[in-house]
């Protein structure tokens, strides 16, 4: 209901409501022989009409303040998932381009890979902070809903299981850089299943939510 209709339907229903307590009002006086019958209704009827609209302007009052903070809790709550959003394609973008020229490196010039080692070294520590900013920003909004209980658990895996994976690509010696291929290969594909996982179990379902 908006603001017009809720207005219009509260002061109806305290309208209706005086009309029809003057009418019993000013009926039960003629049985009772009282001087002053209309004035002593009018007198009553006043009482209860303002009684009854301070009343219908608190109902009015609450029902905007309840549509005001459901607006509002609806405007954080989209933030927070625009933020987890962003984090989680910064995420990405950083984990594709490297994955797939890993699958190229048989092409390359041995100054080419030592160039493709080099920068995924130095790039470990954005991914790091784009991972953990992502996982930070999910415990965010939880807490927003109230839903900490829920997504606490499955977070510290994350964060656990991908700190351990980088961990171990950060100690990889670089001597012998294609030889390192295949561990590198499988490192990779067990932080690019942590981040799907993320993007199945959270990041498309909080897209949808919002949507609506």
């Amino acid at each position: 209901m908006n603001t017009k209709e809720l207005i219009r339907s509260t002061f109806g229903t305290v309208a209706v409501l005086t009309i029809a307590i003057s009418v019993i009002v000013f009926i039960a006086y003629g049985y009772t022989d009282v001087e002053g019958q209309l004035k002593e209704t009018l007198t009553i009827t006043i009482g209860v009409f303002g009684g009854s609209a301070t009343l219908g302007a608190a109902f009015i009052a609450a029902n905007l303040f309840n549509d005001w903070k459901e607006q509002h809790n609806k405007q954080v709550e989209n933030q927070l998932i625009l933020t987890i959003v962003n984090n989680f394609n910064k995420l990405d973008n950083l984990m594709t381009v490297p994955w797939f020229e890993l699958f190229d490196l048989h092409k390359l010039n041995q100054q080419e890979v030592d160039r493709y080692f080099n920068q995924f070294r130095n790039n470990i520590g954005n991914i790091k902070l784009a991972f953990l900013d992502t996982t930070i920003s999910i415990e965010r909004l939880a807490i927003f809903s109230g839903n900490l209980e829920n997504v606490i658990g499955k977070v510290k895996k994350y964060n656990l299981d991908f700190l351990i994976i980088m961990d171990e690509l950060s100690n990889l010696p670089l001597e012998s850089q294609l030889d390192l291929k295949p561990i590198l290969t499988s490192k990779m594909q067990l932080i690019n299943d942590l981040i799907v996982d993320i993007e199945s179990e959270y990041v498309k379902k909080l897209i949808a939510k919002l949507k609506v």
